[in-house]
């Protein structure tokens, strides 16, 4: 059981891991610096709020699961449920007129490019202007709510298949999840795209 839940688990950051390195390698320093801050945001900004919550649904739920009181699961996991995209509109909202401040706050360190000339490409291609093609982070920040929801929500659903102890179902549906759709979606956007976002 432990090794079936560590398979979703590395499934889900194998995603990320790749997705990030994938973006490095093909547009440059510029949009890996833009993923890395969102990636440091998300703590910040939204995302712990969700792992009090996700601890409390593993061990209440799995007691209401033990002791057959599935409508009293139900209502936690409706609650939890609830929270979740009601968190995630909150921090959008909160965040959203803020994201310019907020980006560039979170790229800081990516201001010593601007000292040195050589470097100015990579500069520009985090913060936009002069020849850089690419969305600036600040516009790459507009997404943030949105991807907050998926990532709590996947978060509070794998407290849930937890409670239920469905820990062979999470292996399957992680690695299948990786291999089938992952693993397809970051090439066609590589290599038919071009855009691995």
């Amino acid at each position: 059981e432990g090794l079936c839940a560590m398979v979703l688990d590395v499934s889900f950051q194998l995603g990320i891991t790749t997705g990030t390195y994938t973006a490095g390698a093909a547009m440059g320093i510029g949009p890996l610096y833009q993923v890395g801050a969102m990636q440091n945001a998300f703590p910040t900004y939204g995302l712990s709020y969700v792992v009090g919550l996700a601890y409390s649904v593993r061990i209440v739920g799995s007691r209401f699961v033990g002791q057959r009181k599935y409508k009293e699961f139900r209502g936690l996991y409706s609650y939890a449920a609830v929270y979740v995209v009601v968190l995630a509109i909150v921090a959008g909202g909160s965040t959203l007129p803020f994201a310019r401040a907020i980006s560039l706050d979170l790229a800081e360190q990516s201001c010593e490019f601007a000292f040195n000339s050589q470097c100015t490409p990579v500069y520009t291609s985090v913060f936009g202007g002069g020849t850089s093609s690419g969305a600036p982070l600040q516009t790459t920040f507009y997404l943030f709510g949105p991807i907050l929801l998926g990532i709590a929500g996947y978060r509070i659903l794998k407290a849930g298949m937890y409670c239920v102890f469905d820990f062979q179902f999470m292996a399957v549906a992680g690695a299948s999840t990786f291999v089938c759709v992952f693993i397809p979606a970051i090439l066609v956007a590589r290599y038919v795209i071009d855009q691995p976002w």
